[in-house]
Protein backbone atom coordinates (compact mmCIF):
# COMPACT_ATOMS: atom_id res chain seq x y z
CA UNK A 1 0.00 0.00 0.00
CA UNK A 2 1.53 3.39 -1.00
CA UNK A 3 1.98 5.42 2.19
CA UNK A 4 2.16 9.19 2.58
CA UNK A 5 2.71 11.85 5.26
CA UNK A 6 1.47 15.44 5.20
CA UNK A 7 2.36 18.22 7.64
CA UNK A 8 1.49 21.92 7.66
CA UNK A 9 1.91 24.59 10.38
CA UNK A 10 0.75 28.12 11.06
CA UNK A 11 1.37 30.73 13.75
CA UNK A 12 -1.81 32.14 15.24
CA UNK A 13 -1.71 35.34 17.27
CA UNK A 14 -3.98 33.98 19.99
CA UNK A 15 -3.36 31.97 23.18
CA UNK A 16 -3.64 28.20 23.37
CA UNK A 17 -6.82 28.49 25.44
CA UNK A 18 -8.50 30.23 22.49
CA UNK A 19 -7.11 28.07 19.68
CA UNK A 20 -7.33 24.53 21.05
CA UNK A 21 -11.12 24.47 21.66
CA UNK A 22 -11.74 25.43 18.01
CA UNK A 23 -10.00 22.18 17.03
CA UNK A 24 -11.06 19.97 19.93
CA UNK A 25 -14.80 20.73 19.54
CA UNK A 26 -15.97 19.07 16.32
CA UNK A 27 -19.01 21.34 16.24
CA UNK A 28 -16.59 24.22 15.53
CA UNK A 29 -15.12 22.51 12.46
CA UNK A 30 -17.77 23.73 9.98
CA UNK A 31 -16.53 27.28 10.67
CA UNK A 32 -13.02 26.55 9.36
CA UNK A 33 -13.10 23.21 7.52
CA UNK A 34 -11.30 23.40 4.15
CA UNK A 35 -13.72 20.83 2.68
CA UNK A 36 -17.14 21.97 3.85
CA UNK A 37 -16.72 25.27 1.97
CA UNK A 38 -17.36 23.23 -1.20
CA UNK A 39 -20.67 21.88 0.13
CA UNK A 40 -21.96 23.75 3.20
CA UNK A 41 -25.11 21.61 3.16
CA UNK A 42 -23.14 18.40 3.83
CA UNK A 43 -24.96 16.25 6.38
CA UNK A 44 -23.04 16.21 9.69
CA UNK A 45 -23.65 14.01 12.73
CA UNK A 46 -21.88 14.54 16.07
CA UNK A 47 -21.56 11.89 18.76
CA UNK A 48 -23.12 12.60 22.15
CA UNK A 49 -19.76 12.28 23.91
CA UNK A 50 -18.12 14.81 21.55
CA UNK A 51 -15.39 12.39 20.48
CA UNK A 52 -16.40 11.83 16.87
CA UNK A 53 -18.36 13.18 13.96
CA UNK A 54 -19.31 11.95 10.52
CA UNK A 55 -20.12 13.62 7.23
CA UNK A 56 -22.09 12.61 4.16
CA UNK A 57 -22.28 14.80 1.09
CA UNK A 58 -22.64 14.57 -2.65
CA UNK A 59 -19.48 16.66 -3.18
CA UNK A 60 -17.50 16.00 0.01
CA UNK A 61 -18.04 12.24 0.04
CA UNK A 62 -18.58 10.35 3.29
CA UNK A 63 -16.51 9.43 6.31
CA UNK A 64 -15.85 9.98 9.99
CA UNK A 65 -13.27 11.49 12.35
CA UNK A 66 -12.70 10.06 15.82
CA UNK A 67 -10.64 11.46 18.69
CA UNK A 68 -8.27 8.72 19.91
CA UNK A 69 -6.17 10.60 22.46
CA UNK A 70 -5.79 14.12 23.78
CA UNK A 71 -3.35 16.13 25.87
CA UNK A 72 -3.08 19.86 26.59
CA UNK A 73 -0.70 20.31 23.64
CA UNK A 74 -1.91 17.62 21.24
CA UNK A 75 -4.89 15.82 19.70
CA UNK A 76 -4.78 12.49 17.89
CA UNK A 77 -7.52 11.28 15.55
CA UNK A 78 -8.42 8.49 13.15
CA UNK A 79 -10.08 9.54 9.92
CA UNK A 80 -12.05 7.00 7.90
CA UNK A 81 -13.11 7.73 4.34
CA UNK A 82 -16.03 5.72 3.00
CA UNK A 83 -16.62 7.56 -0.26
CA UNK A 84 -15.33 8.15 -2.95
CA UNK A 85 -13.05 5.27 -1.83
CA UNK A 86 -12.35 3.52 1.46
CA UNK A 87 -9.20 4.34 3.43
CA UNK A 88 -8.09 5.01 7.00
CA UNK A 89 -5.44 7.49 8.15
CA UNK A 90 -4.05 8.91 11.37
CA UNK A 91 -4.49 12.65 11.89
CA UNK A 92 -2.92 14.81 14.56
CA UNK A 93 -2.67 18.37 15.86
CA UNK A 94 0.06 19.79 18.08
CA UNK A 95 -0.06 23.19 19.77
CA UNK A 96 2.98 25.18 20.85
CA UNK A 97 2.36 28.41 22.75
CA UNK A 98 4.96 31.16 22.65
CA UNK A 99 4.47 34.68 24.01
CA UNK A 100 0.69 34.62 23.73
CA UNK A 101 0.72 33.15 20.20
CA UNK A 102 0.15 29.51 19.24
CA UNK A 103 1.77 27.49 16.47
CA UNK A 104 -0.58 24.78 15.22
CA UNK A 105 0.76 21.80 13.27
CA UNK A 106 -1.69 19.54 11.42
CA UNK A 107 -0.52 16.13 10.20
CA UNK A 108 -1.89 13.12 8.35
CA UNK A 109 -0.23 9.73 7.86
CA UNK A 110 -1.87 7.00 5.87
CA UNK A 111 -1.92 4.94 2.72
CA UNK A 112 -3.85 4.77 -0.51
CA UNK A 113 -5.50 1.71 -2.07
CA UNK A 114 -2.89 -0.10 -4.16
CA UNK A 115 -4.67 0.68 -7.42
CA UNK A 116 -4.15 4.41 -6.70
CA UNK A 117 -0.37 4.14 -6.19
CA UNK A 118 0.23 6.63 -9.01
CA UNK A 119 -1.68 9.32 -7.06
CA UNK A 120 0.56 9.26 -3.96
CA UNK A 121 2.44 12.52 -4.64
CA UNK A 122 -0.65 14.26 -5.98
CA UNK A 123 -2.78 13.20 -3.01
CA UNK A 124 -0.17 14.46 -0.52
CA UNK A 125 -0.01 17.80 -2.38
CA UNK A 126 -3.81 18.14 -2.44
CA UNK A 127 -4.15 17.34 1.25
CA UNK A 128 -1.30 19.72 2.10
CA UNK A 129 -3.04 22.49 0.16
CA UNK A 130 -6.33 21.73 1.94
CA UNK A 131 -4.56 21.80 5.31
CA UNK A 132 -3.02 25.18 4.53
CA UNK A 133 -6.43 26.60 3.60
CA UNK A 134 -7.96 25.19 6.78
CA UNK A 135 -5.19 26.58 8.98
CA UNK A 136 -5.60 30.03 7.40
CA UNK A 137 -9.30 29.95 8.25
CA UNK A 138 -8.56 28.69 11.77
CA UNK A 139 -6.17 31.62 12.18
CA UNK A 140 -8.87 34.12 11.12
CA UNK A 141 -11.38 32.52 13.46
CA UNK A 142 -9.06 32.49 16.47
CA UNK A 143 -7.69 36.00 15.92
CA UNK A 144 -10.79 37.87 14.74
CA UNK A 145 -13.74 35.66 15.62
CA UNK A 146 -14.80 35.18 11.98
CA UNK A 147 -13.49 33.80 8.70
CA UNK A 148 -13.43 36.31 5.86
CA UNK A 149 -14.38 33.82 3.16
CA UNK A 150 -17.82 33.21 1.67
CA UNK A 151 -18.61 31.36 -1.57
CA UNK A 152 -21.69 31.68 -3.76
CA UNK A 153 -22.19 29.02 -6.42
CA UNK A 154 -23.62 30.73 -9.49
CA UNK A 155 -23.62 27.65 -11.72
CA UNK A 156 -22.88 27.41 -15.44
CA UNK A 157 -23.15 30.69 -17.35
CA UNK A 158 -22.42 31.98 -20.84
CA UNK A 159 -19.36 34.25 -20.75
CA UNK A 160 -18.21 36.77 -23.34
CA UNK A 161 -14.75 37.08 -24.88
CA UNK A 162 -12.43 39.71 -23.36
CA UNK A 163 -9.66 41.61 -25.18
CA UNK A 164 -6.77 42.30 -22.83
CA UNK A 165 -3.19 43.36 -22.25
CA UNK A 166 -1.34 41.05 -19.92
CA UNK A 167 1.89 39.81 -18.35
CA UNK A 168 2.50 36.05 -18.32
CA UNK A 169 4.87 34.61 -15.73
CA UNK A 170 5.69 31.46 -13.80
CA UNK A 171 5.18 31.49 -10.04
CA UNK A 172 5.50 29.31 -6.97
CA UNK A 173 2.00 28.14 -5.98
CA UNK A 174 2.98 28.61 -2.33
CA UNK A 175 3.91 32.27 -2.88
CA UNK A 176 1.66 33.28 -5.72
CA UNK A 177 0.00 36.23 -3.95
CA UNK A 178 3.02 38.56 -3.67
CA UNK A 179 4.36 37.51 -7.07
CA UNK A 180 1.08 38.16 -8.89
CA UNK A 181 0.67 41.46 -7.04
CA UNK A 182 3.91 42.71 -8.56
CA UNK A 183 2.67 42.00 -12.09
CA UNK A 184 -0.61 43.79 -11.41
CA UNK A 185 1.33 46.78 -10.06
CA UNK A 186 3.30 46.89 -13.34
CA UNK A 187 0.03 46.88 -15.28
CA UNK A 188 -1.39 49.62 -13.07
CA UNK A 189 1.67 51.82 -13.50
CA UNK A 190 1.54 51.33 -17.28
CA UNK A 191 -2.14 52.26 -17.40
CA UNK A 192 -1.51 55.43 -15.38
CA UNK A 193 1.50 56.52 -17.43
CA UNK A 194 -0.51 56.15 -20.65
CA UNK A 195 -3.78 57.59 -19.25
CA UNK A 196 -5.61 54.40 -20.17
CA UNK A 197 -8.96 53.40 -18.70
CA UNK A 198 -9.71 49.64 -18.52
CA UNK A 199 -12.93 48.41 -20.11
CA UNK A 200 -13.64 46.19 -17.10
CA UNK A 201 -12.11 44.70 -13.95
CA UNK A 202 -8.61 43.21 -13.91
CA UNK A 203 -8.33 39.44 -13.98
CA UNK A 204 -5.88 36.55 -13.87
CA UNK A 205 -5.77 33.58 -16.27
CA UNK A 206 -4.43 30.37 -14.72
CA UNK A 207 -2.70 28.42 -17.50
CA UNK A 208 -1.02 25.85 -15.26
CA UNK A 209 -1.28 24.83 -11.60
CA UNK A 210 1.02 22.03 -10.41
CA UNK A 211 0.85 21.54 -6.64
CA UNK A 212 3.30 18.62 -6.71
CA UNK A 213 6.07 20.74 -8.25
CA UNK A 214 4.79 23.96 -6.62
CA UNK A 215 4.66 25.75 -9.97
CA UNK A 216 1.97 27.87 -11.57
CA UNK A 217 1.84 29.82 -14.81
CA UNK A 218 -0.52 32.77 -14.93
CA UNK A 219 -1.36 35.86 -16.97
CA UNK A 220 -2.22 38.99 -15.01
CA UNK A 221 -4.44 41.01 -17.34
CA UNK A 222 -6.36 44.24 -17.80
CA UNK A 223 -9.23 44.44 -20.32
CA UNK A 224 -8.71 47.05 -23.03
CA UNK A 225 -10.58 47.62 -26.27
CA UNK A 226 -7.36 49.01 -27.80
CA UNK A 227 -3.83 49.50 -26.51
CA UNK A 228 -0.95 51.78 -27.51
CA UNK A 229 1.81 50.31 -29.62
CA UNK A 230 4.49 49.22 -28.93
CA UNK A 231 3.88 47.47 -25.62
CA UNK A 232 6.59 47.30 -22.93
CA UNK A 233 8.83 44.23 -22.81
CA UNK A 234 7.02 41.30 -21.20
CA UNK A 235 3.55 42.66 -22.06
CA UNK A 236 1.30 41.03 -24.67
CA UNK A 237 -2.23 41.27 -26.03
CA UNK A 238 -4.77 38.48 -26.11
CA UNK A 239 -8.45 37.53 -26.12
CA UNK A 240 -10.15 35.13 -23.74
CA UNK A 241 -12.56 32.78 -25.56
CA UNK A 242 -16.31 33.13 -25.28
CA UNK A 243 -18.17 30.08 -24.06
CA UNK A 244 -19.56 28.47 -20.93
CA UNK A 245 -18.09 28.53 -17.45
CA UNK A 246 -19.01 27.33 -13.98
CA UNK A 247 -18.96 30.53 -11.92
CA UNK A 248 -18.21 30.95 -8.21
CA UNK A 249 -18.20 34.26 -6.33
CA UNK A 250 -15.79 34.60 -3.42
CA UNK A 251 -16.38 37.40 -0.93
CA UNK A 252 -13.63 38.12 1.58
CA UNK A 253 -9.87 38.28 1.91
CA UNK A 254 -7.79 37.31 -1.11
CA UNK A 255 -5.70 34.98 1.08
CA UNK A 256 -8.77 32.69 1.10
CA UNK A 257 -9.34 32.65 -2.67
CA UNK A 258 -8.00 29.10 -2.74
CA UNK A 259 -11.30 28.08 -1.14
CA UNK A 260 -13.21 29.02 -4.29
CA UNK A 261 -10.75 27.21 -6.57
CA UNK A 262 -10.80 24.09 -4.40
CA UNK A 263 -14.60 24.17 -4.20
CA UNK A 264 -14.85 24.45 -7.97
CA UNK A 265 -12.50 21.51 -8.53
CA UNK A 266 -14.35 19.41 -5.96
CA UNK A 267 -17.65 20.20 -7.68
CA UNK A 268 -16.20 19.21 -11.04
CA UNK A 269 -15.06 15.89 -9.57
CA UNK A 270 -18.54 15.53 -8.05
CA UNK A 271 -20.04 15.99 -11.55
CA UNK A 272 -21.75 19.25 -10.67
CA UNK A 273 -20.53 20.39 -14.09
CA UNK A 274 -18.40 18.98 -16.90
CA UNK A 275 -15.00 20.64 -17.22
CA UNK A 276 -13.83 21.83 -20.62
CA UNK A 277 -10.19 20.98 -21.21
CA UNK A 278 -7.96 23.20 -23.29
CA UNK A 279 -9.39 26.47 -21.97
CA UNK A 280 -7.73 28.10 -18.96
CA UNK A 281 -9.81 29.07 -15.91
CA UNK A 282 -9.68 32.66 -14.66
CA UNK A 283 -10.19 34.87 -11.63
CA UNK A 284 -11.85 38.28 -12.06
CA UNK A 285 -11.50 40.98 -9.38
CA UNK A 286 -14.81 42.83 -9.15
CA UNK A 287 -13.40 45.44 -6.77
CA UNK A 288 -9.91 46.36 -5.63
CA UNK A 289 -7.88 46.23 -2.40
CA UNK A 290 -7.17 49.65 -0.94
CA UNK A 291 -10.55 50.95 -2.03
CA UNK A 292 -12.48 48.07 -0.45
CA UNK A 293 -12.37 46.52 3.05
CA UNK A 294 -11.10 42.93 3.07
CA UNK A 295 -14.46 41.54 4.12
CA UNK A 296 -16.11 43.09 1.04
CA UNK A 297 -13.62 42.08 -1.65
CA UNK A 298 -15.37 40.10 -4.39
CA UNK A 299 -13.60 37.85 -6.89
CA UNK A 300 -15.27 35.75 -9.57
CA UNK A 301 -13.75 32.37 -10.43
CA UNK A 302 -14.66 31.00 -13.86
CA UNK A 303 -14.01 27.33 -14.65
CA UNK A 304 -14.57 26.46 -18.32
CA UNK A 305 -17.49 24.08 -18.79
CA UNK A 306 -18.93 22.03 -21.62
Amino acid sequence: MPSFHVERSIRIEAPLETVRPLVRDFRQWPRWSPWLVAEPETKLEFSDDGRSYSWDGRITGAGSLTLDDEAPASLKHTIRFLRPFRSTSKVGFTFKEDGGATTVTWTMSGSLPFFLFFMKSMMAAWIGSDYQRGLLMLKDLAEAGEVLSKIEFQGVEEVAAIDYVGIRNGHACSNIGPEVRRDFEKLGDWLSSNSLVPSGPMFMICHKWDLVRDRAECTCAVPLAASPDPLPDGFHTGTTPAGRAYVLLHTGAYRHLGNAWAAGMMRARGKEFRSLRGVAPMEIYRNTPGDTPEAELVAEVRMPAR
